[in-house]
């Protein structure tokens, strides 16, 4: 017998549509990166787009870290390697399509943010910051970076402790050495340490100029950053100091031989430090007796010969 269905029956069971996922294909990932596609969807020939009820894993396995999320493809890769997965998309009718796709995930270039800046003399501990690739992060200094200033060390875990030492004041274009959770691993990163040092003098503080010849003292300090150098101080006739060459020159004018007091000053952003300094100003030697005398032979002369001068 055959039984014969109406015709409203056989409508009631359209075919399934075909149904296009895209892209056609999907940027690779980068471990410690997000990562951001956006997918989409067709149906009907000619295909136009629809949105779909859902998007789906249809087989594979997608990069540790992602998933699939409102329609985009989406987070963090925390893993390398290459994956192999197909997305479904489904209408409304539970009507499907898929696309295979392949996404490899590489390591990426890891960077270290600065550390604040040390101080010659006080305790330091900072952890340093990396980024570009899976938390944590393992530190070590390269063999071919600068040392550390002395009295610093870093650690493992990227700790940056101790006292830097007198003398090691400046800017260290360090290069370290990065691994990752995910055995990724960058060498020679670089990073700048910066370690701040108050002004010192190193001169001596005292020189002698004379009355009427050329003298010159260097006048110098250490510091960083680099100081600058002043003086309110009143010198003798003739005698000027250059605060950005640390130079006191000059000749001494007539009549200014004597003791000057002056106070130089050394300047940077950790403060000020003072120096007291003498500037003894001598006069030449000058004859102030006669250029000639007498003797008579036979008879007992005598001359003296002075001179003036300090």
């Amino acid at each position: 017998m055959v039984i014969l269905l109406p015709l409203s029956a056989l409508a009631a069971a359209p075919a399934c549509p075909t149904i296009g996922v895209g892209p056609t294909s999907l940027p690779d990932g980068v471990v410690g990166s997000a990562y951001t596609q956006t997918l989409s969807a067709t149906t009907g020939n000619p295909p136009s787009a629809f949105a779909p009820a859902a998007y789906g894993v249809d087989s594979g396995v997608l990069p540790t870290g992602l998933a699939i999320n409102a329609g985009q493809l989406v987070g963090t890769p925390t893993s390398t390697g290459a994956f192999d997965f197909a997305i479904s998309a489904s209408d409304a009718a539970s009507c499907s399509g898929s696309r295979i796709y392949r996404v490899s995930v590489v390591c990426g270039s890891f960077t270290i943010a600065p550390p604040t800046h040390a101080v010659v003399g006080t305790a330091y501990n900072q952890t340093l910051v990396a980024s570009g690739g899976a938390a944590p992060y393992t530190f070590a200094l390269d063999t071919a970076s600068p040392l550390l200033p002395t009295g610093l060390t870093l650690a493992s875990d990227g700790t940056l402790s101790g006292t830097a030492q007198a003398g090691s004041g400046g800017s260290y274009a360090l290069q370290i050495d990065v691994s990752d959770a995910s055995s990724c691993s960058n060498a020679a990163v670089a990073v700048t340490l910066i370690v701040d040092e108050s002004p010192a003098f190193t001169s001596v503080n005292s020189t002698t100029f004379t009355v009427g010849s050329a003298g010159s003292f260097l006048v110098t300090a250490t510091g960083y950053p680099a100081p600058t150098l002043s003086t309110g101080s009143a010198l003798p006739g003739g005698v000027t100091f250059d605060p950005l060459s640390g130079v006191l020159a000059g000749t001494p004018a007539a009549g200014s031989a004597g003791t000057y007091p002056v106070t130089f000053s050394a300047t940077n952003s950790l403060g000020t430090t003072t120096q007291n300094f003498t500037l003894t100003v001598t006069d030449a030697p000058t004859f102030t007796s006669a250029n000639a005398a007498t003797f008579t032979v036979g008879t007992s002369g005598t001359f003296t010969v002075t001179a003036s001068g300090s």
